[in-house]
């Protein structure tokens, strides 16, 4: 079977991307990068590639399908039981690293909370090989292919617990930086997502209660009580929860909350803070301006 003949496949199924989706499938099974497939046009053995294409068609995550995608430089292997990375998620860590980048010291300690594939916790120990990260997740299948991740990047600066959220830290623990993309989607709307999503990815990695924000509720909480005194909450969060999450930080006691938008002008992350002057924060303002 050769590239024209999953295209086919594919579109057949109602797949949006079904040129993009068949080089990728081309690409991962002949060893070949994009340009070669156009080039060499290989035929893959119908044994070999009707399988994928027939859990293509079901609407399985092609992610799932090839077992991995590219986050932030790195190679993030997924399958189900953990959520697939998004684009979108590169720009919460790239928010982190720049945030941690103005402080002058490298050794920071960071607490990654609903960490399922441990993107941000690797990309960010990866930029930081003296920071100690720690990441939590409630699901010991997301952590299985985090902690595989660690090895397959040779990232060896995090450390993987299970729990739920701030259970299994040490009380005494303090954190420079503690960042979460955590379920954000009310429970009435999951039904509807992308079948790829709702039939197939942990629902436990998207349910964020009715309203969204049971999860910002539960770590703004207790994040005080794990911040050092210059300490920053980083969320990645969905479009309209920006006044809502600014509500619920600043009833518990913290007073600066800046909402960013992605590149789509969607709101997208939440920085929170203590300190409405913090010299840090005006410092990284001054440096990086909001580019989403």
């Amino acid at each position: 079977m050769k590239l024209k003949d999953v295209v086919a496949l594919l579109k057949m199924a109602g797949i949006e991307e079904a040129q993009k989706e068949a080089e990728t499938l081309l690409s991962v099974l002949s060893g070949l990068d994009r340009t070669a497939i156009y080039l060499n046009d290989p035929a893959i053995g119908d044994d070999i590639i009707l399988p994928l294409i027939r859990n293509r068609q079901r609407r399985q995550p092609l992610a799932y399908i090839v077992g991995e995608v590219e986050f932030y430089g790195l190679t993030i292997a997924v399958g189900p039981g953990v959520l697939i990375p998004r684009p979108e998620t590169e720009l919460l860590v790239a928010e982190a690293i720049g945030e941690l980048s103005v402080r002058p010291q490298r050794a920071f300690n960071v607490l990654d909370l609903c960490t399922g594939s441990g993107c941000i916790a690797l990309s960010i120990a990866r930029a930081y090989p003296q920071a100690h990260v720690t990441a939590v997740d409630v699901s010991e299948a997301a952590l299985h292919y985090a902690r595989g991740n660690s090895n397959i990047n040779h990232i060896h600066n995090v450390t993987f617990l299970n729990g739920n959220l701030f259970a299994p830290i040490r009380k005494d623990s303090r954190f420079n930086l503690i960042i979460s993309n955590p379920p954000y989607i009310k429970s009435a709307d999951i039904n509807g997502l992308q079948p790829e999503i709702s039939l197939h990815e942990p629902p436990e990695a998207l349910d964020g209660g009715s309203d969204g924000l049971d999860f910002y509720r539960r770590i703004l909480a207790a994040a005080g009580d794990y911040l050092n005194r210059d300490g920053v909450v980083i969320f990645e969060i969905g479009d309209g929860q920006g006044a809502d999450i600014t509500e619920i930080a600043s009833e518990v006691g913290f007073n600066s909350v800046v909402i960013k938008r992605d590149y789509a002008q969607k709101e997208r992350f939440a920085i929170v803070k203590k300190q409405t002057q913090n010299a840090l924060w005006q410092k990284r303002e001054s440096l990086t301006p909001n580019l989403y």
